[in-house]
């Protein structure tokens, strides 16, 4: 393999720099193995390539954080120009600027938000997920994960193709309400489900 070539012949750096190409891939692999989603060649291709590249800055915020240390610290440097250096300091505070503002955004929209109408999204934040509408997906199987959300309220499932739900829907304690318009539910389903269901999960099959 090009890697082990790499790492038998590569210096520190380089063999550093494989090694943490493949706990990136090994890390990828165990999370969709994990995950609940649905694996996706494509979303799995896009996740190493993001691996990839936060690898590859933190590598170059490394670098520059060595460059500066060498050039005030050391004397490795000193031909190197003044400006260089402040450029270079000035280059890594943005990098960790970004970093930390992405961090913080994701951490605020997480709390913020609790409405979703995308099922992958919302399963990205599960206990924090009130409201989930699914309506116009086309959907005729019972998606089993909005079981994974424990404080789902209302739940919105009009406009597919729905014909039956399972009865372990009834479980879900917070659930109170589910919009079920423009499905071809028989009359017979319809009062099996009402019959069926606590009393208190508000059915709702038409507008």
């Amino acid at each position: 393999m090009i890697s082990l070539t790499f790492f038998e012949s590569g210096n520190t750096t380089i063999r550093t720099a494989v090694a943490a190409f493949w706990v990136v891939v090994a890390g990828v692999c165990w999370f969709y193995s994990r995950s609940k989603r649905t694996f996706s060649i494509i979303s799995l291709m896009m996740s190493l390539f993001v691996g990839i590249g936060f690898l590859m800055l933190l590598g170059m915020m490394g670098g520059i954080g060595y460059f500066v240390y060498l050039r005030m610290f050391t004397h490795e440097k000193d031909d190197a120009p003044t400006w260089a250096v402040f450029l270079c300091i000035f280059f890594l505070a943005v990098l960790l600027l970004i970093l930390l503002g992405k961090l913080f955004e994701g951490k605020s929209r997480k709390i913020d938000k609790t409405e979703f109408n995308d099922l992958q999204e919302a399963l990205r934040f599960p206990e924090f997920v009130l409201t989930l509408d699914l309506s116009g997906q086309n959907l005729n199987l019972f998606p089993k994960q909005i079981f994974n959300f424990p404080n789902l309220a209302e739940l919105d499932l009009s406009n597919n193709q729905f014909t039956t739900l399972p009865t372990e829907i009834g479980k879900m304690k917070k659930l109170s309400k589910i919009r079920l318009t423009n499905n071809p539910f028989t009359d017979q389903e319809r009062a099996n489900l009402r019959r069926i269901l606590p009393q208190e999960l508000e059915l709702i099959f038409r507008n």
